[in-house]
């Protein structure tokens, strides 16, 4: 389950991910907002901040526990919806990793609105 507070407009998702293999959890901070996403992640060998905005070319390394990777995001569309009923981000992008294309794809996050305030 996510921890989650709004904070300037913006949307902040919070959460951990165990990795059993390293006896590490990662960090994880996704940040939603009006025509773009972040995602932030540290912890367990990795550091990485991705961020999906059209018309703007996002180069980052990934750090892995094995080595780090360039990884390329060319955003095609992000699409923010907010109710009082739920959240929803839907981000169509290209992706490539040391100048080679991997592939297009796209990633829709959805959270609904919890029976004790704040969205899960």
């Amino acid at each position: 389950m996510a921890r989650y507070y709004e904070k300037n407009g913006k949307h902040y998702f919070l959460y951990d991910e165990p990795v059993p293999e390293q006896s590490a959890v990662i960090s994880n901070t996704v940040k939603l907002s009006e025509g773009r996403v972040d995602v932030i992640r540290r912890g367990g060998g990795m550091n990485v901040h991705m961020f999906f905005e059209q018309g703007r070319p996002c180069s980052t390394l990934y750090v892995t526990g094995v080595g780090e990777l360039t990884m390329d995001i060319e955003t095609e569309s992000v699409k923010l919806t907010v109710s009082e009923q739920q959240i929803e981000a839907l981000v169509h992008y290209q992706f490539s990793m040391n100048g080679t294309w991997i592939s297009g794809s796209s990633v829709r996050i959805t959270a609904k609105a919890g029976t004790k305030g704040g969205y899960v």
